[in-house]
């Protein structure tokens, strides 16, 4: 039985909820409506009041925030490929290669979203009076660091060896009834991403 369907579908519900927690709250910036976000380090981003211009500092803030997210569920994703493979017994270099084309597609989903944003925003609900932001700088770069994780990760096929003392992969996953029945705790996520990677983050972690 190929583990490539359950590998594609978490990485795929991961980078939905990293958009719905992470980058849809921006699209109220300017109405004074925006939910709090919190950076990937627990600070918290609010912007408050209507009409406020999508310029300078938030800009640059919307823009920046997102990476570290990022890296954090190539991480996740490449270890989670290694996991499920490993307990199926089946092949880890094909887990690997799912979680990295699910991977990239979710890199491309982001920005896309993000690059939208952008543009309404500065558009002031008239998108089409401002050009679209060019993404290509950004995507380039989070590619190429997936790439040094993916190639990190083919290496531990090799070296991979004991038991992991870090939080369950699975718990990531909540079942949920719903149309999707199925959620990613980013939560939980980076939990397991600071103890993989012994960082010190805040207690709440991601919200």
């Amino acid at each position: 039985m190929s583990d490539q369907p359950e590998i594609r579908f978490a990485i795929e519900q991961a980078f939905k909820q990293l958009e719905t927690d992470k980058i849809t709250p921006w699209s109220f910036f300017s109405t004074g409506k925006m939910k709090p976000v919190e950076d990937f380090h627990g600070r918290t981003i609010r912007y408050g009041g209507s009409g406020l211009a999508f310029d300078g500092s938030p800009r640059l803030v919307f823009w920046e925030f997102i990476q570290p997210f990022l890296e954090a569920l190539f991480m996740w994703g490449f270890d989670l490929a290694l996991s499920h493979s490993g307990r199926r017994g089946s092949d880890q270099t094909e887990a690997l290669d799912t979680a990295h084309q699910a991977l990239s597609s979710g890199i491309y989903s982001v920005f896309r979203r993000m690059q939208d944003i952008d543009r309404r925003l500065r558009g002031s609900g008239s998108p089409d009076k401002v050009d679209q932001r060019d993404v290509s700088n950004e995507i380039h770069q989070m590619h190429t660091k997936l790439k040094a994780y993916y190639d990190s990760a083919k290496e531990a096929v090799h070296k991979r060896s004991g038991t992991s003392t870090v939080p369950s992969l699975s718990d990531a996953l909540e079942l949920k009834p719903g149309i999707s029945g199925v959620s990613v705790d980013l939560r939980k996520v980076l939990q397991w991403f600071r103890a993989r990677t012994h960082m010190r983050g805040p207690t709440n972690g991601c919200t």
